[in-house]
């Protein structure tokens, strides 16, 4: 190795070099790093350096820990699909979904989580669809969370309590993520993805 190259690499990375164009250039590239050395310049392309985002999963090396996080990174990756997390209580499914919220680099205030164990009928089709209708049969007139987080995540906590008329309602949502308020034929379209915890 030339031994100003050598030095020059000792103090600081002066150009990352493609394998495939090693051959080709590196007579160029040791020239050039030469004619910097010399005149105590040094380029620094930061586009050379593609970085992916630090991932936040469960800490531990138990075979079970490393399953989860390879299931939240595979998950994150399909940036609005639904899923389905399992598992008995206080075994850390809200957890879990956080991070795959997070995975996307959302922002905390793009994540809601709804409980749907104690909600009836209307008011979960209020709460997750919205209501404008001003007659009150429905509640008072309001935005759904698939609409004020669009873009994010709502996460229904309790999914398999979850009465028959919202599932109907819901797996339309999933199939066309569009939705009409209750009392309206107005058509809303969101791309918010819905996270499902269940207990075994």
């Amino acid at each position: 190795i030339n031994p100003l190259l050598k030095e020059l690499l000792g103090q600081r990375i002066f150009k990352v070099i493609k394998t495939d164009e090693a051959v080709e250039n590196l007579k160029a590239t040791v020239d050039e790093a030469e004619h910097f050395f010399e005149e105590h310049q040094y380029h620094f392309d930061k586009s050379q350096f593609v970085t992916e985002p630090p991932f936040e999963g469960l800490l531990g090396n138990h075979p079970a820990v490393k399953r989860i996080n390879d299931f939240i990174k595979l998950v994150s990756k399909a940036r609005f699909a639904p899923c389905l997390i399992s598992g008995d209580q206080g075994s850390g499914k809200k957890l879990c979904a956080s991070l795959i919220h997070r995975a996307n680099e959302l922002r905390d205030d793009k994540i809601f989580i709804k409980n749907c164990e104690k909600a009836t009928t209307n008011d979960l089709l209020g709460d997750l669809f919205g209501v404008d209708d001003d007659s009150g049969i429905y509640g008072p007139v309001h935005r759904g969370l698939l609409e004020v987080y669009a873009g994010g995540t709502v996460v229904l906590e309790n999914i398999e309590k979850i009465p028959p008329d919202v599932q109907d309602k819901l797996l339309l949502y999933l199939e066309d993520k569009a939705f009409r308020p209750l009392g309206s034929n107005r058509i809303i379209e969101s791309n918010t993805r819905i996270i499902a915890l269940c207990e075994h």
